[in-house]
């Protein structure tokens, strides 16, 4: 109803961009994003649920570049060093990603889900005991998440520790 009574509401647009995106709606989301950028609605908010829905539809070079125009706003804003750090490891781009995790835990270092990203990183580029590391620093922090453990397991196998 917003639209339709002030057509240039860039808010307006982001939000319903958002409920969109909820929804799954992720192709009529990014419409909403490009509306609520044309009517000067650009802040890094926008430019992340932009990469979100990117990142959902599997457009993880478009959703990169999103999450990083959201950091060059807002360059210690956590969830968007997240966003961006699981963009590039989408893309196979390990030591970027493992890079983002690092200033993510820089900034907050009780995430036990970064610790395992930043693992599977280090795993993928065969830094397996820099992975073992992690993900025993992520089985620390939340003891009852199977796959932390079956990660570290992983790793351990890979260097025949077993």
């Amino acid at each position: 109803m917003v639209i339709k009574l002030d057509s240039t509401n860039g808010l307006a647009y982001f939000r319903l961009g958002v409920a969109l995106a909820e929804l799954e709606k992720y192709e009529e989301a990014l419409s909403s994003y490009r509306s609520a950028r044309q009517n000067n609605y650009n802040g890094a908010d926008v430019h992340n649920y932009k990469g979100v829905s990117e990142y959902r539809l599997e457009q993880y070079d478009s959703a990169s570049a999103s999450f990083r125009h959201a950091l060059s706003l807002e360059p210690k804003h956590l969830q968007y060093i997240e966003n961006y750090g699981r963009a590039l490891y989408e893309m196979g781009n390990y030591v970027e990603a493992s890079e983002q995790f690092e200033k993510y835990l820089q900034q907050k270092d009780d995430n036990a889900s970064i610790y395992n990203l930043r693992g599977l990183c280090k795993y993928k580029d065969e830094d397996y005991r820099g992975a073992i590391d992690d993900f025993s620093k992520s089985i620390k922090l939340n003891e009852k998440e199977a796959t932390y453990y079956d990660n570290r397991a992983s790793a351990k196998e890979m260097l025949e520790d077993y």
